[in-house]
């Protein structure tokens, strides 16, 4: 009976391993930048700034800005909660990097307005 117990634990540990995962600075990184590279608005200057999807079309209506700050919102919690003080310096710089890309979308977002 021990033997089957161990197992059946086994098998479910496997099977719920990826839900358990904390969140990392590296799956925030990874997450935003997709999402970005689709949000993202054209700049002014003729510097290509982020490889886009094929397919990208840009959606400024007032429906696309409240998911966008929603979103982003989403993003912002999850960056608050990766705070780690005793982290090895580049993991710090690197959380201090990922909320400066995040602070330039909210100012695109809630100050220039121009979309």
């Amino acid at each position: 009976m021990n033997k089957l117990c161990f197992t059946a634990l086994l098998v479910v540990s496997f099977i719920l391993s990826p839900f358990a995962r904390a969140d990392s600075i590296d799956d925030l990184a990874r997450d935003f930048w997709k999402w970005r590279a689709a949000e993202q608005p054209f700049s002014s200057d003729d510097i290509v700034r982020i490889d886009r999807p094929n397919d990208w079309v840009p959606n400024w209506s007032a429906a696309a800005i409240a998911l966008y700050q929603r979103q982003l919102g989403e993003f912002e919690q999850r960056w608050k909660k990766l705070r780690d003080t005793n982290a090895p310096i580049p993991r710090q710089v690197d959380y201090f990097l990922m909320g400066s890309a995040l602070s330039r979308v909210r100012w695109e977002l809630d100050l220039p307005c121009s979309w």
